[in-house]
């Protein structure tokens, strides 16, 4: 146990040397199969008890010796606890006040939405589902088959084998629809929502047994479920028509589900750990008096305390370079804030500030964030309350200006995006967030020295220029939500994308899938002979990280950047940019170098990648863009093809759409040791220049 740690630890630290993190890895695996075959026996045996603890209340006092207060308590103990102000007796009358003054179109909205639930009408990632009778938590619906009840690793074998996504299974497994129904139930008092709530839950604990099937298979999805029950449960905590047997069943599946993470979890898995150890904690805070369920309670507050420290970088960006895991995890880190006052440590508080900060720069004119590294467009705080794909990120933003009471965070769009103040902190929070000052953008560059995440916005408004330039490395060892994108920019003028990324579509529909969007042809940068900028070994892993050299310079009314990197066998990749202040002439210079000659031609492609709804007028190797901006592109020591084609964008996770694709093709020999360079300048449009 004490070289797992030790192993673990040393991948941890030293993870952005990912060749040697992998052969640590391998080692670890090789000299760990006796403490591993060990393991896997004490926790099979664990889990056999689980099962037969849904069967048998001698088992479940097996597993939990105060079983019996538990269950009686259980009522009693959601009633009186106070996470939230809309839990508090005395805030109850004063938030739905507010509610109705402030927030009415955001209630009647959420009332259809409730009753559609209640005809069993669904939105799952983007599709509408319908289902007649009752509800299939097993099927694929975008794929059309039900996953067997089977165990978890039998499994795991047919996902690997067909290459199924499972995802759109476990999302409708989620349970976002509960806390719908339950803030329809909180704010009207009708009883019909809480009886569909309690029709649907006990269906649920009834057709997925511990530890078998789908709904089982990854404890990261099981812990948005149990943060979902427990919003649930907290809106509904006065029903009268939850009874003590419906109770009782939900109290002994939401322990299962809790004790399984707590079996399963591991402390080295980044925005998993943090997700995991929420869910341990959130149900923990609860239910501390009992004293197993405090001693998780001790354990997983320590460990996200060291989480902190350990995942957001020193300029508040999360390690792992995704900006849909940054922004995940930050959801995580403002309920920690809220729920519990020993977290709120001063350097706490000082990293999540940071991590709010490159939340507020990040943000595109639309009101989106650029799709960097992986994104399954998942969230810990209800998505309900997050008022939609629209507006979340500014949501997200206030929720932060309001606990803070900052006005650097408050970016208010429309009023329904201040809903989760109201909710979550209390009428006194949302009265001052009311008072705070709209926040101005203090600085239009903003470098991320750590990450290498370079955001240049010259106001905060839905007209505004904004270039995203990524300088940044892979993250730590396996990197398993990064893709080749070394250099990789994101362009909006006068608020209109131009250049955007490709997303992530689907983590595991066929390794083909994932290794296209992962892959340097997927993003706006330059590619030698189809290479990655490093090696994927699996859906999840890449190793032969390059090392990168960065640099920036201001210049008056003008800033430079570059990166450099040898990602390429035998290459040198180097990019540089150089913009105004308002963003709005922009110029972009690739130079390729050989390292020694090669024997060979070497086909080098340059990719830039336009929304699909986006004009583009073409002349030689010169672009016009929707008849506002004028792309000039030149080749020094080589001569340019341009192809106009067409590849794929994932704005949302399963979700696909045609998007225009311009590729600046060389067929070089290298014959001397010159580099090819070149030159796209982004400008103003003039319309004689296509004459």
């Amino acid at each position: 146990m004490q070289m797992t740690k030790l192993i673990f630890y040393i991948l941890f630290k030293f993870s952005k040397l990912t060749n040697l993190s992998h052969f640590l890895y391998k080692f670890y695996i090789i000299i760990s199969k006796p403490l591993s075959f060990l393991s896997k026996i004490l926790k099979a045996k664990k889990n056999k008890i689980l099962e037969n603890s849904n069967l048998s209340e001698s088992y479940f006092r097996k597993i939990y010796p105060e079983f019996d207060e538990y269950i009686n308590d259980f009522r009693t103990i959601f009633n009186s606890n106070t996470l939230f102000s809309f839990t508090l007796d005395k805030e109850q009358n004063l938030i739905k006040e507010l509610i109705n003054k402030e927030f009415k179109d955001f209630k009647e909205s959420l009332i259809i939405k409730a009753n559609d639930i209640l005809k069993n009408k669904f939105l799952i990632l983007g599709k509408k589902v319908n289902f007649n009778k009752s509800i299939d938590w097993f099927y694929s619906f975008y794929e059309n088959f039900d996953w067997p009840l089977i165990q978890i690793n039998q499994l795991k074998k047919i996902i690997n084998k067909k290459e199924k996504d499972a995802k759109y299974t476990l999302r409708l497994n989620y349970h976002e629809e509960l806390v719908i129904l339950g803030l329809a139930y909180y704010l009207t008092n009708n009883e019909i929502y809480a009886l569909k709530f309690e029709k649907l839950i006990l269906d649920w604990i009834e057709k997925n047994p511990p530890n078998l099937g789908i709904n089982w298979i990854d404890l990261l999805e099981i812990s948005h479920r149990v943060v979902n029950w427990i919003f649930s449960l907290l809106l509904f905590g006065k029903s009268l028509s939850l009874n003590n047997n419906s109770l009782k069943k939900i109290a002994k599946s939401l322990y299962h589900q809790v004790y399984y993470i707590k079996l399963h979890s591991n402390p080295y898995s980044y925005n998993h750990t943090i997700g995991e150890y929420f869910a341990i904690f959130l149900f923990s805070k609860i239910f501390n008096k009992f004293n197993s369920i405090n001693n998780w309670y001790s354990q997983s507050l320590t460990v996200l305390n060291k989480q902190i420290k350990k995942q957001i970088q020193e300029d508040g960006v999360h390690i792992e370079q995704s900006t849909h895991y940054h922004r995940l995890v930050l959801e995580i880190f403002i309920l920690l804030l809220i729920i519990e006052p020993k977290i709120r440590s001063s350097n706490n508080l000082k990293l999540i500030k940071k991590m709010l900060i490159f939340l507020k720069y990040v943000i595109k004119p639309d009101g989106t964030i650029p799709q960097i590294g992986d994104s399954d467009n998942s969230h810990f705080l209800p998505e309900i309350l997050l008022n939609g794909k629209k507006w979340l990120n500014y949501t997200i933003l206030n929720l932060g200006a309001a606990f803070f009471e900052d006005s650097e965070f408050k970016i208010v769009e429309n009023n329904s995006e201040s809903f989760i103040i109201v909710l979550l902190l209390g009428s006194s929070k949302f009265l001052k967030f009311k008072m705070l000052k709209k926040a101005n953008l203090q600085e239009k560059i903003k470098y991320f020295d750590q990450s290498g995440y370079l955001i240049c916005k010259n106001e905060l408004s839905k007209t505004a220029n904004y270039l995203f330039f990524d300088m940044g490395n892979f993250g730590p060892y396996p990197s398993s939500h990064d893709h080749s994108d070394i250099s990789n920019l994101i362009y909006s003028f006068n608020g209109n994308p131009i250049l955007i990324d490709s997303g992530t579509y689907k983590y595991n529909e066929s390794q083909k899938s994932r290794n296209l969007f992962r892959s340097g042809k997927a993003h706006n940068i330059i590619v030698v002979n189809n290479y990655n900028q490093a090696k994927i070994i699996d859906k999840w892993t890449w190793i032969n990280i390059p090392n990168i050299k960065r640099k920036i310079s201001y210049h008056k009314d003008i800033i430079k950047a570059s990166i450099c990197h040898k990602g390429y066998k035998n290459f040198v990749s180097e990019r540089e940019i150089e913009t105004t202040k308002d963003f709005c002439d922009l110029k972009i210079i690739d130079k390729i170098y050989p390292i020694k000659t090669p024997r060979l031609n070497w086909k080098v492609t340059s990719y830039l990648h336009f929304p699909p709804n986006v004009k583009l007028e073409i002349l030689n190797n010169n672009i016009m863009i929707n008849s506002t901006i004028f792309l000039s592109v030149k080749c020094e020591n080589s001569i340019l093809k341009l192809i106009k084609t067409s590849f794929l964008t994932s704005p949302y996770y399963g979700i696909l759409k045609k998007s225009l694709l311009i590729e600046f093709v060389i067929i070089n020999n290298f014959n001397n040791i010159e580099p090819i360079k070149i030159i796209y300048h982004f400008h103003k449009s003039e319309i004689n220049r296509l004459e």
